[in-house]
């Protein structure tokens, strides 16, 4: 279930179609691809922070799944993607930057 504000300002929720308009611009207009990066780029730089694109995004969210202990399947279900190649890659990575903290955290207690 998605949020959806009506031009009326009203907040009515309902499921949203495939090929429904998600992203708007300020004059009521639909943000085509192009248009949503630039706007993603803007922000990044406004926060200081720099490589900001809505592919980035996209693998941090992934990246946060996998360490947060979801499965290949569930990253591939909420990515949309119909092979767990991606999926199995953002696990993998996951485990080894957790194995390195183990190794860390060990040192550390030495």
């Amino acid at each position: 279930m998605i949020r959806i504000q009506i031009r009326t300002g009203r907040i009515e929720k309902r499921e949203l179609e495939f090929d429904e308009v998600f992203f708007i611009s300020s004059k009521n207009n639909p943000m085509n691809r192009t248009s949503i990066r630039h706007m993603v780029v803007e922000i990044g730089n406004l926060a200081g922070i720099r490589n900001v694109h809505p592919h980035r995004l996209r693998h941090t969210f992934a990246s946060e799944l996998a360490f947060q202990g979801a499965s290949e399947f569930e990253i591939m279900k909420l990515l949309g993607q119909t092979s767990s190649s991606m999926a199995t890659k953002y696990v993998h990575s996951a485990n080894m930057a957790s194995n390195r903290v183990s190794v860390v955290n060990l040192i550390k207690k030495k």
